[in-house]
């Protein structure tokens, strides 16, 4: 079935049913914006070209009004500018693929913008431990959400998060794509960046905790393992974790886990990366052990509540 339109934006449900989304063009939204939002009730907009237009975006009366709003393609100078902006409805803000430096971070968050703020993704922007370090700062206390997916932080970065006042939060994302190898835009906070989310005081309330790719190794498995945590889905794929970090996992107080991810790691001994699959045949290269899921969940001893290892 289409999408439904109006001029030149397609519009759709948002899943809570808390209004609708429009996606579109900035410059549309310009002239359209004010029928959207007070005739279509649209709280949702996914914009492109918006750095072109942010001067007039951010003085504008239906932009001001939204709930929740994704931008892709702003740098430093248009991340300010948005940082100026009055928007009390503001409740999620999404930026991703971009060109946000800690200049950036510093500035959007320069006003209110974050008061009310639930969810938050800045993933694809090259944050560094510098960015990270400057949200660190910011007072998210509200926050629910944080995606910080392949933004080039690093154990100091994740020291800083570590440290935040992060009250509210219940999932955060410091992972990267599914790869064998790091990218220069990949997160690779190590076994020390493990160790401090370890110990950061919010860590014990996260349900959704994704940090493939990020190299914490037995060390830093056996750290987040040590703690008790309320995490439903725990996605440490690709991290160098070896057998004696999966035992420390498969027997971690984490008695709400239902899903972990373990794919790409050296599980039969530390130089061979293991592939997980749960389907009867793999076309996987010579060079990477394919096993089952029931295999690696068995061979460690997760317990029955964990119903998913991939």
């Amino acid at each position: 079935m289409p999408m439904p339109t109006l001029g030149r934006f397609n519009l759709s449900q948002r899943r809570d049913g808390a209004g609708k989304v429009a996606i579109g063009r900035a410059d549309a939204f310009l002239e359209q914006g004010p029928a959207l939002v007070g005739d279509q009730g649209v709280v949702e907009v996914s914009l492109t070209g918006a750095r072109d237009h942010i001067d007039r975006l951010v003085d504008s009366s239906a932009f001001q009004a939204l709930r929740a709003i994704r931008l892709r393609g702003l740098d430093d100078a248009a991340a300010e500018r948005l940082g100026s902006a009055a928007m009390a409805d503001l409740r999620e803000l999404t930026l991703p693929d971009s060109e946000l430096s800690v200049r950036g971070v510093e500035g959007l968050f320069s006003g209110h913008l974050a008061a009310r703020l639930e969810r938050l993704d800045l993933s694809g922007n090259p944050l560094d431990d510098a960015g990270a370090a400057a949200l660190a700062k910011v007072d998210l206390s509200v926050l629910v959400e944080l995606r910080l997916h392949e933004c080039r932080i690093g154990k100091d970065g994740a020291a800083a998060l570590a440290g935040a006042a992060l009250s509210a939060l219940r999932e955060i994302d410091l992972g990267n794509q599914h790869r064998p190898t790091a990218t220069p835009r990949s997160n690779v906070i190590g076994p020390t960046g493990g160790q401090a989310l370890a110990a950061a005081p919010w860590i014990g309330q996260i349900e959704v905790l994704r940090l493939a790719g990020n190299e914490i190794e037995d060390a830093g498995a056996r750290a987040l393992a040590a703690v008790p945590l309320a995490v439903r889905d725990a996605d440490l794929c690709y991290n160098r974790i070896g057998p004696d970090g999966a035992r420390a996992l498969a027997s971690a107080p984490w008695s709400r886990l239902h899903r972990i991810g373990l794919t790409g790691n050296q599980l039969l001994h530390d130089t061979e990366t293991v592939e997980i699959y749960d389907f009867p045949d793999s076309h996987l290269g010579a060079e990477k052990r394919p096993l089952r899921a029931a295999e690696i969940a068995a061979r460690y001893g997760f317990p029955d509540h964990v119903r998913d290892v991939y």
